[in-house]
């Protein structure tokens, strides 16, 4: 018997996404991610200051994409199996 998630995404028709609304997404992050360090990462008075900053808040970046890539995986597979 087949997956009711699977039989109802089957029936939806979902298409996949286009090169150009890849980019687009991911341009609004980028824009999105510029904003809140301009808007929220306070401006420290020393450059070793800034590029720390930077630094972390590109960390906190990467670890917030990398989990959402991981519980992107977890629906897919609680979604299709393995």
């Amino acid at each position: 018997m087949k997956s009711l998630g699977l039989h109802y995404l089957n029936e939806q028709r979902i298409l996949a996404m286009s090169e150009s609304v890849v980019a687009m997404g991911v341009s609004a992050l980028l824009l999105w991610a510029v904003f809140i360090y301009v808007k929220f990462v306070p401006s420290a008075s020393g450059l070793s200051r800034r590029i720390g900053y930077l630094v972390a808040f590109f960390a906190m970046m990467t670890l917030l994409g990398a989990a959402g890539l991981w519980l992107t995986f977890l629906t897919i597979v609680a979604v299709y199996g393995l």
